[in-house]
């Protein structure tokens, strides 16, 4: 079993991609190469378009009144603040120069979603894709663990050490590289394959979905009671102004009910 992973050789014209380190745990194990045959997947994380505004803070939408908030569609999104085809066509030109796949591209998400063998990923990105056993990260729980979920302890993923390397033309470009490092994240496997695991999953769930469904409704009560005070203020306007109609006076009846 090797003990030290062969050290990355940037090849000419390639930078060190900031932020693209993967430091394991002083517990994982190297087990070898990854076979240069096998299929890896990634996706390679793009800037938003030059010259786009920024996005809109916390601060935004709590000094904005909800009628004068802006609602992007996807369509306008992709627009204003997605990746510039230019930046898109100068990633795509550089993977498949490599023999990789582009499996797909998003303005809106500013992605573009690769494939191909690890010698090629080897090669487009100046690493080294070995295969590790690692400890899963353990969440926390006060019982003790069971014998089942001991069997998922640790997990064999595939990863590299240092950094990702891509060339001087795209460094202000690629933002991230995802994908060439799959150990687990922070919710261990063991805990979704035990029964209470899956439990404390589905009820996490569940407290995300009711949060965001309160939220939509705090959103749409917040609009209505909106818009019922602006008409509130029309038919008090109307009924200074001598309108004095049934009809009128049976629609603001109406409307002075609903607000109760």
């Amino acid at each position: 079993m090797p003990s030290k992973p062969p050290k990355n050789k940037a090849p000419k014209g390639h930078h060190e991609l900031a932020g693209s380190t993967r430091p394991r745990s002083s517990a994982a194990k190297l087990l070898g190469p990854l076979d240069s045959g096998e299929i890896v997947s990634a996706t390679l994380v793009l800037r938003h378009k030059p010259g786009s505004p920024p996005l809109p803070d916390q601060q935004y939408w709590q000094s904005t009144p909800l009628g004068r908030r802006r609602y992007l569609s996807p369509e306008q999104y992709a627009e204003i603040h997605g990746a510039s085809q230019d930046d898109l066509d100068a990633v795509t030109s550089f993977v498949t120069s490599h023999g990789l796949i582009v499996l797909a591209s998003h303005t809106g998400r500013r992605t573009v979603s690769i494939s191909g063998t690890a010698a090629q990923m080897n090669a487009a990105f100046g690493i080294h894709l070995n295969r590790y056993e690692s400890p899963r990260p353990k969440p926390k729980r006060s019982a003790q663990a069971t014998a089942e979920e001991e069997s998922y302890s640790t997990h064999i993923h595939h990863g590299y050490d240092g950094y990702v390397h891509i060339p001087a033309e795209l460094a202000d470009i690629v933002t991230a590289v995802i994908g060439l490092d799959n150990r687990a994240g922070a919710v261990g496997l063991s805990e979704s394959h035990s029964p209470a695991g899956s439990r404390k999953a589905a009820y996490r769930g569940h407290l995300q979905f009711q949060f965001f469904c309160r939220r939509r409704f705090q959103h749409h009560r917040q609009r209505q009671q909106h818009w019922l005070e602006r008409l509130s203020d029309v038919l008090s306007l109307l009924a200074t102004c001598g309108h004095r109609s049934r009809c009128f006076h049976d629609c603001a009846g109406s409307w002075e009910r609903r607000r109760l």
